[in-house]
């Protein structure tokens, strides 16, 4: 919330003090900068400052997969309920989303998202240790329909190197950033 307050300041501040930029750039001082991009084994880590706080702000992703508190997190479309969805790892036996609940809880996820029409919100949680060097997840929202596959393939070595320029705290953590 304090970032969104932040962005929403600094936006309107450009509108009254439009000669407000940095070192005769044509842009909006954002409260972070961005420290660039790597690339490791098809997985993206964007490592950003935050000004206010002095705190530095990693992700770890891959098209529709990003990397989160010990575990990753598959996007499917917004308006797909994932509630009673199941997931194989590399053709294993198909496991429900629900039965790891209390292992992501663990690790400080909410069980579900405030939409009573959607409280999935179109995610899929599944821990690092469930996936255990796995490098393709199938994941199907209902019975018998269709699944969407992802590649994981390549997230240990991924998360090896940025876990040498972040720290496990440093890493972005969507669901608390409207707390």
């Amino acid at each position: 919330m304090v970032k969104c307050l932040l962005l929403t300041l600094s936006l309107a501040l450009s509108l009254v003090f439009p000669h407000w930029t940095r070192r005769g750039e044509q842009h909006l001082i954002l409260p972070w900068r961005s420290h660039g991009e790597q690339r490791v084994d098809g997985w993206t880590l964007n490592v950003r400052l935050d000004h206010f706080s002095y705190r530095k702000v990693c992700s770890l992703h891959r098209d529709h997969v990003h990397y989160e508190r010990h575990a990753l997190v598959f996007h499917l479309p917004s308006h797909t309920d994932t509630s009673r969805a199941d997931y194989r790892i590399d053709n294993a036996a198909p496991r429900w989303v629900t039965a790891d609940a209390m292992d992501l809880a663990r690790l400080g996820f909410a069980l579900h998202d405030d939409s009573l029409k959607n409280p999935s919100g179109g995610l899929v949680r599944i821990t690092l240790a469930r996936l255990a060097g796995g490098r393709q997840v199938e994941i199907e929202t209902r019975p018998f329909g269709a699944w969407t596959r992802f590649d994981a393939s390549g997230i240990q070595a991924a998360l090896a190197s940025a876990l040498k320029t972040c720290g496990e705290d440093d890493f972005d953590r969507p669901s608390d950033l409207f707390d």
